[in-house]
C-alpha cells in the first residue's frame, strides 16, 4: 500500500504537467492492480483550493472519484496522530502538512509516499514518483 500525496490530485485537478502519470497511476487502483491511503486532511486541502478557485462542482466530482476507487482507503487522523505530526515536522524539517502525511504513512506502515515532494527525502521512509511505479 502507498500513501498519495496531495499533489498527486493536484497535478490532475489543475492540469499539471505531469497530470497523464498521475492519471496512469490512479488507474492502477481503479483497476484494483494498486492499493493505496490517502489522509482526510488532503483530501480537505484539495476540496479547500478548488472552492478558493471557485471550482466547487469540481471538488464534489473529485470527492465522488475518490468514493469511486475501490482499493483507496482515506484515513482520518487523531488527535494523537496530530500531534505526532508536529513532533515529526520539527525534527524533519516538514511543513505540518508533510508532517502529517508522514505520520500516516509511518502509522500505516506504507510502502512509500507517492509525492513529488522532494521534502520526503529527509524522513526515513522513500518517496516515489507516480512514474516509479508504473
Amino acid at each position: 500500500m502507498y500513501l498519495l500525496d496531495t499533489n498527486i490530485f493536484l497535478e490532475i485537478l489543475l492540469d499539471g504537467a505531469r497530470a497523464t502519470e498521475c492519471l496512469r497511476l490512479l488507474s492502477l487502483l481503479q483497476g484494483e492492480r494498486l492499493s493505496a491511503v490517502v489522509s482526510k486532511f488532503a483530501v480537505y486541502s484539495i476540496c479547500l483550493i478548488l472552492f478558493r478557485k471557485k471550482q466547487p462542482d469540481l471538488a464534489r466530482d473529485f470527492l465522488a472519484y475518490l468514493d469511486s476507487l475501490p482499493t483507496l482507503q482515506i484515513h482520518g487522523t487523531s488527535l494523537e496522530e496530530d500531534a505526532e505530526a508536529f513532533a515529526s515536522a520539527e525534527k524533519f524539517g516538514l511543513d505540518f502538512d508533510d508532517g502529517l502525511q508522514f505520520t500516516v504513512a509511518k502509522r500505516l506502515s506504507v510502502e512509500a509516499i507517492v509525492s513529488f515532494d522532494r521534502d520526503f527525502d529527509k524522513t526515513p521512509l522513500k518517496r516515489l514518483e507516480p512514474s516509479q511505479i508504473l
